[in-house]
């Protein structure tokens, strides 16, 4: 016959302080750190109701441990190498996205348009070392003002040197508006530099608008550093105006090196 556990505490002999507080409600409060070990495979007890987990600004509600990814993936598991998280739905291990994201909720106006200026808000974002990333975004901005040629360049500046880039673009434009259909000149390329590459030249229009979609993958070296989106190619007395909704997004690929072949999930 099972016991009744009315109320009672817990807690080491040589201690004042209670671990484990069971109440006759069928509540138990954990006060320290709860440890489960073992040399065998456990399919563990069930939790029929909620698990409330508490943090502070110290502490995460969870926290994994670097490890080794299974052999065999395990439906319904999640994993961490120390670098990435992975989960597995039924029997193919997928990569859970972790991604780094900064999006304009107001126009910002670049500061340096004559020179090169940091177009997300003037920021970039801290990479780890060791890892592949895939990034993408959206910029649209307006340019008014100014009287010399428009020759638009975009390029990528920070601490960090890739050993590996590539990304492609696509550029629309407009002297009259963002939703103008059929506009030309439009045109996309792929991009294999950090540099500053020109995108579009020639244009004169006092007011011009422009938006770029970019999509790419970067390999950095062994040091952690930042990542900067960058833009450049505007004359003496313009404005340049980025839009609500401007994006950059950049999400952890692979963490091996520079692995352009490898890969997650089931593939032959």
């Amino acid at each position: 016959m099972p016991a009744t556990v009315k109320t009672t505490n817990i807690q080491e002999p040589s201690s004042s302080v209670v671990n484990i507080s069971l109440a006759s409600s069928g509540d138990a409060t954990v006060n320290q750190n709860l440890t489960v070990s073992g040399s065998t495979t456990s399919s563990g007890q069930l939790i029929t109701n909620n698990l409330y987990l508490n943090n502070s600004s110290t502490n995460p509600q969870i926290q994994f441990q670097s490890g080794t990814l299974l052999t065999t993936p395990v439906a319904g598991s999640m994993e961490y190498d120390g670098k990435l998280f992975y989960s597995t739905f039924q029997s193919n291990r997928g990569l859970l996205d972790g991604s780094y994201i900064y999006a304009l909720n107001s126009t910002y106006n670049l500061s340096n348009p004559t020179g090169t200026s940091n177009w997300v808000s003037g920021l970039g974002v801290t990479l780890d070392a060791n890892v592949c990333y895939l990034f993408e975004g959206t910029l649209a901005f307006q340019k008014t003002g100014g009287s010399a040629s428009v020759a638009v360049a975009l390029g990528f500046g920070g601490t960090i040197s890739p050993f590996t880039i590539g990304y492609s673009y696509v550029r629309y434009y407009s002297t009259t508006g963002f939703a103008v259909a059929n506009t030309t000149p439009a045109g996309m390329a792929y991009v294999e530099t950090t540099a500053q590459t020109t995108t579009m030249s020639g244009t004169t229009a006092a007011t011009q608008y422009h938006v770029y979609l970019i999509k790419g993958i970067m390999n950095p070296y062994t040091s952690s550093g930042t990542f900067i989106p960058q833009i450049s190619g505007f004359g003496t007395g313009a404005t340049v105006t980025m839009q609500v909704g401007s994006y950059f997004k950049i999400t952890p690929l692979a963490g091996s090196g520079y692995p352009f072949n490898s890969y997650v999930g089931t593939w032959a």
